[in-house]
């Protein structure tokens, strides 16, 4: 009696599971579209900047060259850093706007009989910025962008002997500045990673184009004829390290 009690139990059990396996295979599941956004870009924060720009110098030295002392060439690319701010404003979605300093300069000198002779280059940039941001992954933005601004170019010709504050009044000494004021305007795009919420690193590339030149010199008679190539606008590859608020 026993073995017939179990017999019948698993006869019932197994075409219990039989058919509960078939009415499985029957069942089906309704596919939802399930879409994974992108995490918006924010930024707010400030940082140093240092650029590298390859300009070209050939006309600076031709006139390094003029000067009979064998003097070096100047060569680029010319290291310029400064710092940049910027914050995300809110009102369109993933766009931010950004303040921006840098400066730096190359010097060729020789001494020639007690006399200092040289030539110094110096380029400072101040612009603002306008970025979108594009998160293609955690942590990690891209922001195509422009620039807009004006630049200096100053360029210091010099030959001085030791002098102190006397032979000011006198003419005892020879230097003159060059002083170029443009207005530019820059494209570029950066890439840039946040390291943890409060600190992010950056490199990027631009290249400022330069327009609408004004030389004086010493600041205060305009100069005419000054070649067209000389001009800040160059290929740029920059880098930073910023501290403040990211979120992306």
């Amino acid at each position: 009696m026993r073995n017939l009690f179990l017999v019948v139990f698993t006869f019932i059990f197994g075409f219990t599971l039989l058919i509960g396996q078939d009415d499985l295979n029957n069942v089906q599941f309704e596919e939802s579209d399930v879409k994974i956004e992108k995490p918006p870009y924010f930024g707010i924060g400030g940082g140093y900047v240092g650029n590298f720009i390859f300009y070209n110098l050939d006309d600076v030295n031709n006139l390094i060259k003029a000067i009979p002392v064998g003097l070096d060439e100047i060569k680029s690319p010319i290291f310029l850093s400064g710092a940049q701010g910027f914050t995300a404003i809110g009102i369109i979605k993933n766009l931010r706007i950004g303040f921006s300093g840098f400066s730096g300069s190359k010097t060729t000198e020789k001494e020639v009989n007690f006399s200092t002779k040289g030539v110094k280059y110096e380029v400072s940039y101040t612009s603002f910025a306008i970025d979108y941001g594009i998160v293609p992954l955690k942590s990690l933005a891209i922001l195509p962008g422009i620039n807009f601004g004006w630049s200096n170019v100053n360029i210091s010709k010099y030959s001085i002997s030791q002098i102190d504050w006397n032979d000011l009044k006198s003419e005892n000494y020879n230097s003159i500045i060059l002083t170029g004021s443009f207005w530019i305007v820059q494209p570029g795009i950066n890439v840039e990673f946040a390291a943890t919420p409060f600190l992010m690193i950056r490199v990027g590339a631009a290249y400022p184009i330069s327009f609408s030149p004004k030389w004086k010199i010493d600041d205060v008679k305009e100069i005419t004829n000054i070649p067209s190539g000389i001009k800040p606008s160059g290929f740029n590859f920059n880098f930073g390290i910023f501290v403040g608020l990211f979120n992306y």
